[in-house]
């Protein structure tokens, strides 16, 4: 093994412990309670070692997210590949973002509610361009009604996700994005 890749072995071993300990401490005591120090002290770094890798406690939040964000993007890139309808693509679309949401919560309530670039999470503009993709895609096939414009139902799409999201309705994430995915679907389906 060559002292270039022990080295970043080590770097990145480094970094998920740094990424563990402010995960956690974030869940126990909150963000705005948790210090660069105290995460230091837990991950057993120097509190200096912690601008090797983040330039803030808001770039580690953002990392945390958009390393969790990675496997939704994938299994969003996935479903866009697949011999699925536009139909069938929302709708487990939708589903996969409400399982990402179930299991990551916390995560993105932290990031949401404590970073000022919360506006422009991680990958967005990913998302944005994927979900218009299968909409322009289920157009072109006669699947979706093309007299709406496919921005316009990228938007509706990403407004229902995030209403979703912020529901105080107190029906849980996948029912609430059922529902609106129902009412999103019947709208905008092609009146064969």
């Amino acid at each position: 093994m060559t002292d270039i890749s022990l080295r970043a072995k080590k770097k990145r071993a480094a970094q998920e412990k740094i990424l563990r300990s402010a995960l956690r401490l974030f869940s126990e005591k909150g963000y705005e309670a948790t210090s660069v120090a105290e995460i230091m002290e837990d991950a057993d770094f120097a509190v200096g070692t912690f601008y090797n890798y983040f330039s803030s406690k808001e770039s580690l939040l953002k990392h945390l997210l958009a390393s969790s964000l990675d496997m939704l993007k994938n299994k969003l890139d996935e479903l866009d590949g697949s011999a699925l309808s536009a139909k069938e693509k929302i709708s487990a679309m939708f589903l996969a973002i409400g399982d990402y949401y179930d299991y990551n919560h916390e995560l993105i309530d932290l990031y949401r509610y404590h970073s000022p670039t919360a506006g422009q999470a991680p990958h967005s503009r990913e998302f944005r361009e994927l979900v218009e993709r299968v909409i322009r895609s289920g157009q072109e096939k006669g699947e979706l009604d093309a007299q709406y414009p496919p921005d316009i139902l990228t938007e509706l799409f990403m407004s229902i996700v995030l209403s979703a999201f912020n529901s105080r309705s107190g029906h849980p994430i996948r029912e609430n994005l059922n529902y609106k995915l129902s009412i999103f679907l019947d709208g905008a389906s092609s009146k064969k």
